[in-house]
């Protein structure tokens, strides 16, 4: 709060890497950890669709490597967040981002929501970038 700058220009570039990054998270947590939640009871834990847990995601940009990540916003269940941190590690690296997007420390941040409706699991629409205006 207070750092972060609007897009302006970056809103593109952004849009673009985003859609990337989108290409490799989304096999790997709807069509591999939500599909593998269909074999348990309507009723689960897991199953709940209101599950949504926050993220926040450093990368590096030269190739896109996690610097660190974290979770903003819990689900509430455990194992919901851990897949939603393990699918960015297995996702990642995402590959050189744009200058644009870089922040002045010299790092990329995005908050990305998943969430258990398959309906919006992992869209792009709920991946928020921001700008960092100092280190």
């Amino acid at each position: 709060p207070g750092n972060a700058m609007t897009l302006g220009p970056a809103a593109s570039p952004f849009a673009s890497y985003r859609n990337w990054m989108h290409q490799r998270v989304h096999p790997i947590f709807v069509d591999g950890f939500l599909a593998s939640l269909d074999a348990l009871a309507a009723d689960h834990t897991l199953n709940q669709p209101s599950l949504r847990t926050v993220v926040e995601v450093v990368l590096e940009p030269s190739q896109g490597r996690l610097v660190r990540m974290g979770i903003l916003r819990t689900s509430g269940v455990t194992v919901f967040d851990i897949a939603a941190l393990d699918t960015l590690d297995r996702a990642a690296p995402f590959g050189a981002a744009p200058a644009a997007i870089v922040s002045a420390d010299g790092k990329v941040y995005v908050h990305w929501e998943f969430h258990r409706d398959p309906d919006v699991a992992c869209s792009t629409r709920n991946a928020r970038p921001l700008l960092l205006a100092t280190p």
